[in-house]
């Protein structure tokens, strides 16, 4: 009579069945992703991070911009002269570095049962890796809903792209204060009392123009699922579909006017933004750039061993007038 129950070491009496269905996971020798979804969004930054702005040390990002003309010269008749005062046409947006860190730890017991003919898995690796795409998935939160300031988040586009009139734009980005300088302002149009079906495509087109008289070009758009369905769907009669090389993957986007459309879970409600890729950048400590440290034993447990992975960012504005926000987008208006 064929044997029913099987004793396993430390977990008492288990059916054959059971068993068989243990082994046959044990055979497998992939993990299947069910956390972990490779974003065109975190790929467009990682893509065209700016790795050299902190590797030479200093304790702040710092991003000097031409932001004024010469205001002493111009037309003068023969006897006429010119101003002899100085000016001074930079200012300098500064962004604190923040730092991102996990802990893995590889116990004695995982060191001893994780080696040999039997193993199937280098236990050690996938936490490795793991830990390698959460650090990349807090990186997408804070690229988009970053609290930035002197919080311990950077900025994110939500903070560097406000849903704020432009005359109603105070908060301090880059230790520039918009209150004081226009320049530094984002651009904005609120869709209040306009349904989102007819206007959209019309605010778009009004955005866009706008960022290219102030030289700027949207690259791509950032909203949400529901706006990007609404647009969509408005526009099948002359929709743009088609893939995009962002990085190494390639992903499915809608177009307006050859600017992808990116959709994202984190994206605000009722909102659209504009995006210049040459305004923003993802500055980065190269020395300490997804940086794992040696391997560690811990006080005092012996045999068990801890490392820890580094990364210092921040995300980061060079400029304000090609940036734009579309807010208080809806159905019905």
């Amino acid at each position: 009579m064929a044997k029913s129950t099987y004793v396993r070491s430390g977990s008492g009496t288990i059916p054959v069945d059971e068993l068989f269905v243990s082994t046959m996971i044990k055979r497998k020798n992939t993990i299947v992703d069910l956390v972990f979804k490779e974003k065109i969004l975190l790929a467009k930054f990682l893509a065209r991070k700016n790795t050299g702005l902190l590797s030479d040390g200093g304790d702040q990002f710092f991003i000097p911009m031409e932001v004024d003309v010469n205001p002493h010269g111009g037309w003068i008749s023969e006897t006429g002269g010119v101003s002899m005062n100085n000016f001074d046409p930079l200012a300098g947006a500064t962004y604190l570095p923040k730092n991102i860190a996990y802990n893995v730890v590889f116990p004695r017991k995982d060191q001893r049962v994780n080696k040999g003919s039997s193993r199937l898995h280098s236990i050690i690796k996938i936490k490795e890796d793991n830990t390698v795409k959460s650090m990349r998935k807090d990186l997408e939160e804070a690229i988009v809903v970053g609290t930035g300031g002197t919080t311990l988040l950077p900025d994110g586009l939500t903070r560097l792209i406000p849903a704020t009139a432009r005359a109603s734009q105070t908060t301090v980005i880059g230790n520039i204060d918009p209150a004081v300088f226009s320049w530094w302002r984002t651009q904005y149009i609120s869709m209040t009392g306009r349904p989102a079906l007819q206007f959209l495509p019309d605010d778009m087109l009004t955005m866009q123009n706008t960022i290219e008289l102030e030289d700027g070009k949207v690259d791509w758009w950032f909203t949400t699922q529901t706006i990007a369905e609404m647009y969509e769907k408005n526009q099948l009669d002359f929709l743009t579909r088609s893939e995009t090389k962002v990085g190494d993957n390639n992903y499915m986007t809608i177009k307006y006017k050859g600017a992808d459309i990116i959709m994202s879970k984190l994206a605000p409600s009722g909102e659209m933004r504009a995006i210049d890729d040459r305004a923003i950048d993802l500055c980065v400590d190269s020395d300490n750039w997804f940086d794992w440290t040696d391997w560690k034993e811990q006080v005092n447990v012996p045999k068990t061993k801890h490392k820890q992975i580094l990364s210092v960012c921040a995300t980061a504005r060079n400029s304000a007038e090609n940036l734009g926000c579309i807010d208080n987008i809806s159905l019905t208006g």
